[in-house]
């Protein structure tokens, strides 16, 4: 699965926080100099302490807490997200109004001008003029709504960057099927097949074997580049392979298909299948002197279509872990599925009668018409 990529990292809001309040603060400052002047009163820049400085000061720094909140509730259902900001906002706005008032009070310390208020007038304050508070959750509700637009912007570039990502690699599945379907030694022994029929005068089989490689070719250089497509789509061109090295090892391959009818229209990744069936044939049947079995099962159980592909004759290496294998194919194939199925998938290599099984079991999404 990509690691999120955040446009807009949360530890910097803190950072767009501060400029976002310092830019208030001074269209505020200007707003009240410049109605001193025009009412010819004179303006009193001790007083920009308590506002706006102590003011905006507060809503910087009480900031985190806004980004910590929210990322705590993105986890949760939407109605106790919702109940979650709620009280965290009327905290919020308290709090906001109770460290305005002591800002002000250190502040004018600080700096030693005379003091507005004592800790004994705080609390009256506090007691009287507590509805300020309701411009602080105000404040609050804006901080949310903007970090909520910043994640769905994140994940819409996200879920681009992931499209991106899953069409390089469908193409580059297609051209590891390409270059493995061109090998020299499969090329070669299919078109040296063609040549010993053509020598035995079996034009028919040579022109159907010719048929197979042609279209084969023909349908990997003219794949549409869709990341899914229909069981049935799938197995048209795993026929295809299938029937050439049918035609090659005809004396001593069987191929079975255990195929539900109603999984054909289930949508899964493109050229999934194939590697696997080529896999087998490059470890399994091809190493093999001795009569060859390869059986490709698509079963539907419940909610999920499980595809299998079965070839004799061959053994995992000792010590072989799935994790840890470094076959192109399997390699391609693990990746891919991560990525579009976030881990609700499984793919499971393991020997079986003989030979080794391909099993990989996908949640079933029917194509939609």
């Amino acid at each position: 699965m990509l690691e999120s990529r955040r446009i807009f990292h949360y530890k910097h809001f803190y950072w767009y926080q501060f400029g976002f309040c310092l830019l208030i603060c001074l269209i505020v400052l200007l707003r009240d100099v410049a109605g001193a002047r025009i009412s010819n009163q004179h303006f009193n820049w001790d007083s920009i302490i308590r506002w706006p400085v102590a003011y905006f000061l507060s809503f910087w720094l009480l900031s985190f807490s806004i980004v910590n909140v929210f990322l705590q509730a993105r986890n949760y259902s939407k109605k106790n997200a919702l109940a979650t900001h709620f009280v965290a906002s009327i905290i919020f706005g308290f709090a906001h109004f109770i460290l305005t008032s002591i800002s002000i009070l250190l502040l004018e310390r600080l700096f030693k001008l005379p003091e507005t208020y004592d800790w004994q007038s705080l609390l009256q304050l506090w007691k009287t003029d507590f509805l300020s508070a309701v411009d602080a959750m105000a404040f609050y509700w804006i901080g949310v709504v903007i970090l909520i637009a910043l994640d769905f912007f994140n994940r819409y570039r996200n879920q681009q960057d992931l499209a991106v990502q899953l069409e390089s690699q469908l193409v580059t599945s297609q051209l590891q099927t390409l270059k493995m379907q061109l090998k020299p030694h499969f090329l070669f022994n299919a078109l040296n097949t063609i040549a010993m029929m053509v020598r035995r005068n079996n034009n028919r089989e040579a022109v159907n074997m010719l048929s197979g490689l042609s279209d084969m070719l023909r349908n990997s250089l003219g794949k549409e580049k869709k990341q899914y497509i229909t069981i049935e789509e799938e197995l048209d061109l795993v026929k295809k392979y299938l029937k050439i090295e049918s035609i090659r090892f005809q004396d001593r391959l069987k191929i079975n298909f255990q195929v539900d009818k109603e999984a054909l229209q289930c949508m899964i990744p493109n050229l999934l299948l194939q590697p696997i069936v080529e896999n087998a044939f490059k470890h399994g049947v091809s190493r093999s002197i001795n009569d060859a079995l390869i059986e490709i099962a698509i079963l539907r159980e419940d909610q999920h279509v499980v595809l299998s592909v079965y070839n004799s004759g061959s053994s995992l290496p000792h010590g072989w872990d799935l994790n840890n294998s470094k076959g192109i194919g399997i390699v391609n194939t693990t990746h891919r599925l991560k990525q579009l199925y976030h881990g609700k998938f499984k793919f499971l290599v393991k020997e079986q009668n003989g030979g080794v099984v391909f099993k990989i079991i996908l949640p079933f999404r029917k194509l939609k018409l």
